[in-house]
């Protein structure tokens, strides 16, 4: 029979990863319930646990984008409105030359903040993977008894071709 793993549960407050035994947030302080200490590794199957794994991959690369691309837009509607008033003051006053300025900045500025949202999501994955995720991949392995070639090639069969965990797992992507 394989060896017990240290199971770890996730705070419905701030989504962080607690060791099981422990009755708090190590994160944000937040109490964890005491249903969450139940459930464990032993009760879910390979299936559940890549499904669920990958979505949390998802959900933390889509709120870093989200934020990233909300900051880097309020950042540039600010830097835009700068240059489009020194512009209209010191060289201009044609409204149809500061509206084509206008656009060709706005453009510019949803591109950057697209960049951001970018790097943001692949930072956050790869955060959180290396993080939460990871380590939770290493105890179930080793609970379960499989080794990381037959965990891949199972969680092929699985999830996307796309998949965090896939690439991550397999070497690819694995830039720091």
């Amino acid at each position: 029979m394989p060896a017990p793993v240290e199971l770890t549960v996730q705070c419905a407050y701030c989504a962080g990863m607690v060791p099981g035994d422990e009755v708090e947030c190590l994160r944000c302080g937040a109490p964890i319930e005491a249903k969450s200490l139940i459930s464990g590794v032993e009760d879910e199957t390979l299936e559940d646990f890549l499904e669920r794994s990958h979505e949390r991959l998802i959900k933390a690369g889509t709120s870093g984008a989200e934020l990233a691309f909300g900051v880097g837009c309020t950042l540039e509607v600010i830097v835009v409105g700068f240059i489009m008033l020194i512009i209209f003051l010191a060289f201009t006053r044609t409204w149809t030359v500061l509206a084509v300025i206008l656009f060709i900045l706005t453009l510019i500025s949803i591109l950057i903040s697209s960049i951001l949202a970018i790097r943001a999501r692949e930072a956050a994955t790869r955060s959180t993977y290396e993080r939460e995720v990871k380590p939770e991949i290493e105890g179930f392995i080793k609970y379960r008894g499989l080794s990381e070639a037959e965990f891949r090639a199972q969680a092929a069969e699985i999830l996307p071709e796309d998949s965090p965990i896939l690439q991550y797992s397999s070497g690819r992507n694995n830039q720091p």
